[in-house]
């Protein structure tokens, strides 16, 4: 939470952002939800996490990674509530993983998901195109979920990019999932950054994902 929180940046920008905006729209009652981000304790990935309550975790335990879970949602809770924000409301907390090792990870994914949920938030997530376990994000508990076409017509090396059809299979795949569809942006400097978007919002408007439940990637930042 260092970096959410730092001084002037992230949320408390969002918190100045917010106010700014409300006052000119006439809106005092409005606020932002904000989302903050859930790192999956993955013992392939973090090898030396530390001590916990005087004892250090080994992610090979799923008990040690649940535990580091429970104190990241915590403390991000905690740390949030001492900011006193007055136009941001935590809503939630995204988990960063792009795909889902639903086999390994479903039980500690419902226990962790139920733990927020009695805190009184929920849980979203978003699957690059076709990623593992995309389709079973609702036997781990997530409360929301979305799929990225990685349509980068601009940056044509990013990962797992692919032609325009991606557009409308994305949107087909995320109705019969129940899914909700990420917007992406690849790089606004670039014609072709532009026109993907566009292109992402037509097809968006003529299959209705529009209307529905949508995250926004964007490469170069909030500045785009």
């Amino acid at each position: 939470d260092e970096y959410t929180f730092l001084d002037g940046k992230n949320m408390d920008a969002l918190e100045a952002g917010t106010g700014e905006t409300k006052k000119a729209l006439g809106r005092s009652d409005y606020k932002t939800n904000a989302f903050v981000t859930l790192i999956n304790p993955d013992p392939e990935n973090i090898g030396n996490f530390g001590e916990l309550n005087g004892r250090e975790l080994d992610f090979n335990n799923e008990e040690d990674r649940y535990e580091a879970l429970k104190w990241m949602v915590d403390e991000y809770i905690a740390k949030f509530n001492s900011k006193n924000y007055q136009n941001v409301r935590l809503a939630g907390f995204y988990w960063f993983d792009e795909y889902l090792e639903v086999d390994r990870d479903k039980a500690l994914l419902n226990r962790i998901t139920d733990y927020i949920r009695s805190k009184g938030y929920i849980t979203i997530y978003s699957a690059f195109h076709r990623s593992e376990g995309y389709d079973r994000w609702k036997e781990c508990g997530i409360d929301l979920a979305s799929m990225q076409s990685n349509y980068f017509p601009s940056e044509p090396n990013a990962p797992n990019n692919g032609p325009i059809s991606r557009l409308t299979d994305t949107a087909a795949i995320a109705q019969l999932r129940d899914m909700g569809i990420e917007l992406e942006l690849d790089n606004q400097a670039k014609k072709m950054g532009i026109t993907g978007f566009k292109q992402t919002l037509q097809v968006g408007v003529r299959t209705g994902y529009m209307n529905g439940y949508h995250v926004y990637y964007f490469s170069s930042g909030p500045d785009a």
